[in-house]
């Protein structure tokens, strides 16, 4: 334990916010010795904690008191050790001794205090105060506090407290920052202190890498998934749980054995040893849950506080992700409290969300739209001219089914579908874009499509999901067959084949009359 303490302190190296320097023991003994008169505090000793976030608890740990005795002329003030931390100062080896002198410093007039038996000087200035409250919450961080408040804004105050020397600790807020902790003194001439937390908590980033989603995805796509969280300050903690959950829902497929965990981001990545994490398959997802004290000990070393942990995995699109809006969920659960064993706290769950569209044929008479054709054959073209293939998927399920897009050299390349009794068909799995179906045949009766039918889909995956299922009203007529582009067709050629075959008849028959004449 005090290895762990030891280690984990060194990490708080610029994590602690000062609203005192030795001019604050200095300048509460000064009234003693240049005025004669020291003063008991008129108000209630209070501190304001800034920068504070709602629902996080704040503890003060109370380190030293500031004792007056004595009356009138007689006032005197001193310090004292408080209960609690005695062994931080009194034990063989205790963090706080160093911080100790045996002697005074004329220089900076340093307060006395009584250790033991042995009178010592509070030996804390400038030069050494961000360690002093490295080791002090090192030592407090699994102690009971003097006092804790939760915060319910980004400040808190503190009132009715005593005179003393306070260390202010944001309990879970185990990210490397700038300062993570204060120290704060209240006097009789200051009897109110102020500090300023700077601290966030655990978070982690959740994304599909590399490729875009927004306009929609295709069946048997791979997802390549990214979680990025940060390896945290476990200053004070015997055990530290760092748990990474990931579920998904029906319209993807988890890709069990696709997990890999890196220590940093970019090319700088090095995969981290599976002994380092434990992995378990859950349903449709799966949880990560990666040992960080081991990263950060002296001995293996592996990462430093705040460096990159990042988790990437796969999920494949499957055909239950058709007209849906199909989501992977994940979480974040963290040890949170050093004083309390295994006492957790769990991030807001973090989502993607991705959708495939399809495109359903409503196929009719020309005349009489209720009147639904069966037998109607089509493929699909995208704007690139290249043809729709869909493969189901295997009966055993180690193959997924999967849309592709081929340029149909021969007819069975491309997918065709045919409309059945209601005149429906469709085409599954596809993203946003313009699309064209080509009736490849006419149902029994009538002519068959001389133009494509454009069709374009827009689909989106906010709260209100639209466009997601595309219907296409696609008409066939009987008799002649239909016009191109409204024009006249091949009618033209016939009416004037006929007049010349007719006129060379009658020019036949002219010229034999006249031979017979001669």
């Amino acid at each position: 334990m005090k290895k762990f303490m030891r280690i984990m302190a060194l990490a708080l190296a610029a994590m602690m916010l000062l609203c005192m320097t030795v001019s604050v023991f200095a300048d509460e003994t000064s009234e003693e010795t240049t005025s004669g008169e020291p003063t008991e505090p008129t108000t209630t000793p209070t501190i304001t904690i800034k920068g504070t976030v709602a629902g996080k608890k704040y503890r003060l740990y109370k380190i030293f008191a500031l004792v007056y005795s004595g009356s009138g002329d007689d006032l005197k003030v001193s310090y004292t050790i408080t209960d609690k931390w005695n062994d931080f100062f009194e034990k063989t080896d205790a963090l706080g001794a160093k911080y100790l002198a045996d002697k005074n410093n004329a220089e900076n007039s340093l307060p006395s205090i009584t250790v033991g038996s042995e009178t010592k000087y509070i030996n804390i200035t400038n030069a050494n105060v961000s360690e002093f409250a490295q080791d002090a919450l090192a030592y407090a961080s699994n102690k009971v506090a003097y006092e804790e408040r939760t915060a319910t804004g980004t400040e808190t105050e503190v009132t009715g407290l005593s005179l003393g020397y306070y260390l202010i600790y944001p309990v879970g807020a185990t990210e490397k920052l700038d300062e993570n902790g204060s120290i704060c003194s209240l006097t009789s001439k200051t009897p109110n202190g102020e500090v300023n937390i700077k601290a966030t908590y655990p978070t982690f980033k959740k994304e599909v890498e590399d490729i875009k989603i927004e306009g929609g995805v295709s069946i048997g796509q791979n997802l390549p998934y990214k979680l990025t969280g940060k390896v945290p300050d476990t200053t004070g903690f015997e055990t530290y749980t760092y748990e990474f959950s990931d579920t998904m829902t029906d319209g993807l497929t988890f890709n069990d054995g696709s997990v890999k965990v890196y220590i940093g981001d970019g090319e700088s990545a090095e995969t981290l040893d599976n002994k380092y994490y434990t992995y378990t398959k859950v349903n449709n997802g799966f949880k990560l849950n990666i040992n960080v004290m081991a990263l950060t000990a002296d001995d293996s070393k592996l990462a430093n506080i705040g460096d990159a942990i990042v988790v990437k995995y796969t999920a494949t699109v499957n055909d239950k992700a058709v007209s849906v809006v199909s989501k992977n969920t994940a979480t974040l659960t963290y040890s949170n409290d050093p004083g309390t064993e295994g006492k957790t706290e769990t991030t807001p769950p973090q989502e993607v969300k991705v959708f495939s569209a399809k495109i359903v044929i409503d196929k009719h008479d020309a005349n009489h739209k209720n009147a639904k054709l069966a037998g109607a054959k089509f493929v699909l073209k995208n704007n690139d001219g290249e043809y729709y293939k869909y493969t189901a998927a295997s009966e055993d399920g180690t193959t997924p089914a999967k849309v592709e897009w081929v340029k149909r050299i021969v007819e069975d390349q491309a997918t065709v579908v045919t409309t059945d009794d209601k005149g429906a068909a469709k085409f599954d799995g596809l993203v946003n874009g313009t699309y064209y179906l080509e009736e490849t045949e006419a149902p029994a009766g009538y002519n068959k499509l001389t133009n494509d039918v454009e069709v374009i889909i827009n689909g989106n995956s906010d709260d209100v999901y639209t466009d997601l299922t595309k219907s296409a009203s696609v008409e066939n007529s009987t008799g002649s067959l239909l016009p191109s582009a409204g024009g006249i067709g091949t009618t033209v050629f016939y009416v004037v084949g006929g007049l010349l075959v007719v006129g060379a008849a009658v020019l036949l028959v002219t010229k034999r009359r006249m031979n017979a004449d001669k």
